[in-house]
């Protein structure tokens, strides 16, 4: 697309996990739940109009984004355990449900944890694979196969990321040659993972010298994008302290056909200069790459996700060494090209209010305070949104 001058813009529509204007209420049994909503609108940037057009709403924590065989844009919704399509003309179409999901993952037990990332399997017909992450030990940190009619199936064995074992903590994938490739950023690694379920070592991130007096900085690998020419790029962010600007996208190839990275030159960096990188796409020669937040270690010892907007993210354009800023976002975690569309989903931004109601008082969760404790078998209303 291009302006009437003749530049060339990006039609931006991303997927803002965030409070509606109005609310949301959860009706649930005995365990109380914090949430959030999603919008989807579009944004043009770069161009002579920048207006927002909503697409659609009341997603919970989508995650991940890829293009469907039929040019629908498939979401993974984290908070909800389903992957969606969204076809052009704003309708949400149910793909699969009944994923795994937790709502207390997270170093602090306050996020969303399910699918996060989602691709056709060309090679499985029209399956498509999924993965599913999960910090606190729920043992469903596994890849998933979603069949033609929406049924689920694990494709790798159980297993739990306080193991420390193979894969800790999936969090995107990508076909590459009839298997599966998946980053992990509770392991630092990517893997392939086969047809049949086997998990195999496939590239490795050394740890950062010389950044932080002494002590290494880990290399975190995030989103993955598979260029046209075969190079898979990955996002990474790093590890604590997260020095500002030391983040990387690598490029990781598989030069001598053995079916992984692990020789040298084979994980290369392709663009530096990030902070928290979550997500890359190659668009015009260049990369957009989606970063969680400028300052990460603010957002972690000061304000958390819950004070996410304090210190928001960005998506970025890194073109020859030179980054721009095309626009601030709160926690992005995916970005998506397709011609001149960049479509990103973009993290919450919590609520302002959050009131519970149990037991007696679960038909109104607007009663007055009580010190009633909740107890098994309760009905419990949650509702959460703004004034």
């Amino acid at each position: 697309m291009r302006d009437a001058q003749g530049n060339r813009c990006i039609q931006s529509t991303w997927i803002r996990w965030a409070p509606k204007p109005d609310r949301m209420t959860y009706v649930l049994t005995y365990r109380p739940v914090i949430g959030v909503l999603a919008l989807v609108f579009a944004l043009l940037i770069a161009c002579d109009s920048d207006h927002d057009i909503v697409l659609a709403h009341d997603l919970v924590a989508p995650r991940g984004l890829a293009r469907a065989a039929d040019g629908g844009i498939l979401v993974a919704e984290g908070g909800a355990g389903r992957v969606l399509e969204l076809g052009d003309d704003g309708e949400v179409v149910e793909v699969a449900t009944g994923l795994p999901v937790s709502l207390d993952a997270g170093p602090g037990g306050n996020t969303a944890a399910g699918p996060s990332g989602v691709t056709p399997w060309p090679n499985e017909g029209d399956a498509l694979a999924v993965v599913v992450g999960e910090y606190r030990g729920g043992r469903f940190s596994r890849v998933y196969a979603v069949a033609a009619d929406g049924s689920v199936e694990g494709v790798t064995p159980e297993s739990d990321p306080l193991d420390r074992v193979g894969m800790v903590n999936p969090y995107d994938v990508v076909a590459l040659g009839g298997d599966l490739i998946v980053s992990d950023p509770g392991a630092n690694a990517l893997w392939r993972v086969t047809a049949g379920g086997d998990v195999l070592p496939y590239a490795t991130f050394a740890d950062l010298e010389g950044l932080v007096e002494g002590r290494t900085v880990e290399v975190v690998p995030t989103g993955m994008h598979l260029a046209p020419d075969g190079t898979l790029y990955v996002a990474s962010l790093t590890g604590y302290p997260y020095p500002e600007g030391a983040a990387s996208v690598y490029a990781i190839r598989d030069l001598d056909g053995d079916g992984d990275a692990l020789d040298a030159g084979e994980v290369t960096v392709a663009a530096t200069g990030f902070t928290a990188a979550t997500d890359v796409a190659a668009y015009d020669g260049a990369l957009l790459v989606t970063e969680y937040s400028a300052d990460m270690r603010a957002l972690v010892e000061e304000h958390g996700v819950d004070e996410a907007e304090a210190v928001p993210g960005r998506l970025v354009r890194w073109d020859d060494g030179a980054i721009t800023v095309v626009t601030e976002l709160v926690s992005p975690t995916s970005v998506l090209v397709d011609g001149a569309d960049a479509i990103v989903s973009e993290g919450h931004t919590g609520a302002e209010f959050v009131i519970v109601g149990s037991g007696p008082n679960g038909a109104d969760p607007h009663h007055e305070y009580s010190e009633r404790t909740i107890t098994a078998d309760d009905v419990v209303v949650i509702d959460i949104g703004d004034p």
